[in-house]
């Protein structure tokens, strides 16, 4: 991750992304097994990050990936990125 993250809700998250023309965005899993949606600024070292109204400055997390995906495509998403956690069977 980038090192400024900034939090924004869906509707808020939408705009930046046609406003810096960003089709593409990143699932990320997170160490509590649950995965986020973020996307970084091309340019600069920022980190947008998905947020839900009752908790602003956390991101939104989901608790698998197909929902994570159904969602960001529904935000509009065209290509979709995955950072993943290794295996940490074995």
């Amino acid at each position: 991750m980038k090192g400024t993250k900034v939090y924004h809700v869906e509707k808020r998250l939408k705009e930046v992304l046609g406003l810096i023309q960003r089709d593409d965005v990143y699932v990320r899993q997170m160490m509590s097994e649950r995965f986020i949606i973020t996307f970084p600024h091309p340019t600069d070292d920022i980190e947008y990050v998905l947020c839900t109204w009752e908790n602003p400055n956390q991101a939104r997390e989901f608790v698998d990936m197909g929902r994570c995906v159904k969602f960001a495509l529904a935000m509009g998403a065209k290509s979709i990125h995955f950072k993943l956690l290794p295996d940490r069977q074995g």
